[in-house]
């Protein structure tokens, strides 16, 4: 800063920042919105600095810019969504979300299932449990195969369906 007489002589004045003050550790604490624990922590740690037997109130305007500098730099963004660009992929993702669907319920129901099975029939609260014979069966392959090695034929075999993986690689 300069400053101009009404002579013809300009000098260089040194404008002097205003001096540091001290300010409680409650009003540090209202401030920067935390506990007065939390501010002696600050200090112990050299986060916020003391003057005299109170606070440097630059060092608090100090990190309290620098928390909100590092808020908004760290703040989550959302990914942008997804979308897909043919049927094919759309097909994917649905077969994708339908699979972590499934997986979440079995990652729920099994546990359900394992205490329900060990506390056997019964009436709980609200909740009436029973264990009902399932209508699906399935063939007997121990029988089978012993019929079929018994009458000297070999047991016919076919292979499994591919299982179908869908990986995202984007």
């Amino acid at each position: 800063m300069t400053i101009v007489d009404t002579g013809t002589t300009v000098r260089p004045v040194e404008v002097q920042a205003p001096a540091d003050h001290s300010i409680s550790i409650a009003t540090v604490a209202s401030e920067l919105s935390i506990k007065e624990s939390t501010v002696h922590r600050y200090l112990r740690a050299g986060r916020l600095a003391r003057l005299g037997g109170a606070v440097s109130a630059d060092s608090v305007a100090a990190y309290a810019a620098a928390r909100a500098m590092n808020i908004t730099r760290t703040r989550f963004q959302p990914a942008k969504a997804y979308t897909p660009a043919s049927p094919i992929e759309a097909a994917c993702a649905a077969y994708n979300a339908g699979v972590e669907a499934r997986r979440a319920a079995d990652r729920t129901i099994r546990p359900a299932k394992k205490t329900l099975q060990a506390v056997g029939p019964g009436s709980y609260g609200p909740w009436d449990v029973e264990m009902v014979p399932s209508g699906r069966e399935t063939p007997n392959l121990e029988e089978i195969t012993r019929i079929l090695t018994g009458l000297g034929m070999d047991v016919p075999m076919r292979p499994v369906a591919d299982t179908i993986r869908v990986t995202w690689v984007g």
